[in-house]
């Protein structure tokens, strides 16, 4: 698949990712713990310790910051690729009416 035919939201999606993914790694260790009912049933030999709190308060106003900046792109993007397709529109349209004219002179130059 060549770039140009990438979706508009699929070229942020790797970036978003690696953004997003030290905000969801606290809770992506949740998950390879059992759930408390089972820990529950298990016998308590040791206390759970649970993982300290991710300092995340900095990381969100960058993380914002660079969400805002992508959603501004992608309308950037979105406006560029409507002047493009009306510009592309002009030019076919002034192609048509060029070689209608060419035409039109071609023959009435035969008639003469």
């Amino acid at each position: 698949m060549r770039f140009d035919q990438v979706r508009q939201g699929q070229r942020w999606l790797p970036l978003i990712a690696l953004v997003l993914l030290p905000l969801a790694a606290p809770a992506l260790s949740d998950v390879s713990q059992p759930p408390p009912e089972m820990l529950a049933q298990a016998e308590p030999t040791a206390p759970v310790k649970k993982p300290p709190p991710a300092e995340t308060a900095p990381n969100n106003k960058g993380v914002v910051q660079l969400l805002n900046q992508v959603e501004a792109l992608n309308g950037e993007l979105s406006r560029l690729r409507g002047q493009i397709e009306v510009l592309t529109n002009d030019i076919n349209n002034a192609q048509k009416r060029q070689r209608d004219m060419y035409v039109d002179l071609d023959t009435r130059l035969r008639r003469i």
